[in-house]
C-alpha cells in the first residue's frame, strides 16, 4: 500500500475507535444513571411506604372520639418518634371533616347526591366553599363555616331565610357548649324544622367526624422531607375515595411538594 494513503487510513481507524469508545462510555454512563435513579426511587418509595405505616399504626391506637375532642381545623403536633440517631419523625393531625365533599367515587348513591346537593346549594347562594377529595358526605358541624352550614341547611330546606336562621342558631349553640349530634335536632325543632328534614340535618351534620388531615414530617441530616394524607377512622365504609393500600387508615398519601397520590 502507498505509504501516502496509509496514514490517513490509520488516523480514519483511530477517529472510528475513538468515537466507538466514547459511545460505549457515555452508554455505560447513561445506564449507570439510570441504576443509580432506579435505586434512589426504590429506596425513597420504601422509606415513604415506611412512614406511611408508622403513622398508619398509630392511627389506628387511636379512637376517634379521642381524636375529635383533641385536635380541631388547625395542626397539632401528635407523636415524635426517633427512628435513628439520625433521624426523627414528626406527626401533624388535624381534623378535616370541616369542609364539603366534591369528589364521589367510592359514595353510595344517597350520599353522592346529598354531596352534589350541597354544591348546587352553595353555587345557588353565590358562595365558593372549601372542598376535600375524600371522606364521608357528613361535614362537622363545630368546625364549619357559617356559608358551609348555609349550604348543607338550603340542600335539605330549599329555602335561603330558613338555611341562614339554622346556620346562624347553630353557631350560637356550638359557641355556648359541645355540640352533640342532638343539638343539631334539638335546634333544627326549635326553629320548626320539619321531621323529615331533621333527619336530613342531622345525616349531614355531625359531631363526631372521623376524617383527619396527617402530616409527617421526617428531620434527617440529608435533608428534611415530609409526607400528607387523608384518614378516616372507623373504616372507610360510606367514604369518597378508597384507602391507599389494603387495610390502611389512608385515603390518599402523598409527598408535601406533589399533587399527586403515591402507594
Amino acid at each position: 500500500m502507498n505509504r501516502g494513503y496509509a496514514l490517513p487510513l490509520v488516523l480514519l481507524l483511530a477517529l472510528v475507535a475513538g468515537m466507538t469508545v466514547a459511545a460505549m462510555l457515555g452508554r455505560q454512563s447513561a445506564q449507570a444513571l439510570m441504576v443509580n435513579r432506579l435505586i434512589e426511587r426504590y429506596h425513597a418509595h420504601h422509606a415513604e411506604r415506611g412512614v406511611r405505616e408508622l403513622a398508619d399504626g398509630w392511627i389506628k391506637s387511636i379512637t376517634a372520639q379521642t381524636l375529635a375532642e383533641a385536635v380541631d381545623t388547625e395542626p397539632r403536633h401528635a407523636l415524635h418518634v426517633r427512628l435513628d440517631d439520625d433521624r426523627t419523625l414528626d406527626l401533624y393531625i388535624s381534623q378535616a371533616q370541616h369542609t364539603a365533599l366534591s369528589r364521589f367515587d367510592g359514595l353510595p348513591a344517597r350520599d353522592a347526591a346529598d354531596a352534589r346537593r350541597i354544591l348546587r346549594a352553595a353555587r345557588r347562594l353565590g358562595v365558593t366553599l372549601e372542598t376535600r377529595q375524600a371522606g364521608p358526605v357528613a361535614i362537622a358541624v363545630a368546625d364549619a363555616s357559617r356559608d358551609t352550614l348555609r349550604a348543607v341547611a338550603l340542600s335539605v330546606l330549599d329555602d335561603e331565610d330558613r338555611a341562614d336562621s339554622l346556620a346562624d342558631a347553630l353557631i350560637r349553640e356550638r359557641e355556648r357548649r359541645p355540640v352533640t349530634q342532638g343539638s343539631v335536632a334539638s335546634v333544627a325543632n326549635t326553629l320548626g324544622i320539619e321531621s323529615d328534614a331533621r333527619a336530613g340535618l342531622v345525616r349531614l351534620l355531625t359531631s363526631s367526624p372521623v376524617l383527619f388531615a396527617v402530616r409527617a414530617e421526617i428531620h434527617a441530616p440529608e435533608g428534611d422531607a415530609a409526607y400528607e394524607g387523608l384518614a378516616t377512622l372507623s373504616g372507610a365504609a360510606g367514604s369518597a375515595g378508597s384507602p391507599v393500600s389494603r387495610d390502611s387508615s389512608f385515603l390518599s398519601w402523598r409527598k408535601a411538594d406533589q399533587d399527586d397520590n403515591s402507594e
